[in-house]
């Protein structure tokens, strides 16, 4: 399980580029980016800018 707590007004994870690699990691990138090169799509771990987090899996859920 992952949680964190991020006081920066907006957060920028609300206003965020998430897509899905071609390995299947998902990524979250800056909303300031033009979304993903297909190089970064083929090596997320290269990515060197507006890079907020990677994961495996993203499971929603209601609030």
């Amino acid at each position: 399980m992952f949680s964190f707590s991020n006081y920066n007004d907006p957060d920028p994870l609300w206003s965020c580029v998430i897509e899905k690699t071609i390995g299947g990691c998902w990524v979250f990138a800056d909303d300031n980016c033009d979304g993903l090169s297909e190089e970064e799509r083929l090596h997320p771990e290269r990515i060197v800018s507006n890079l907020l987090v990677t994961c495996d899996e993203i499971r929603w859920r209601a609030v």
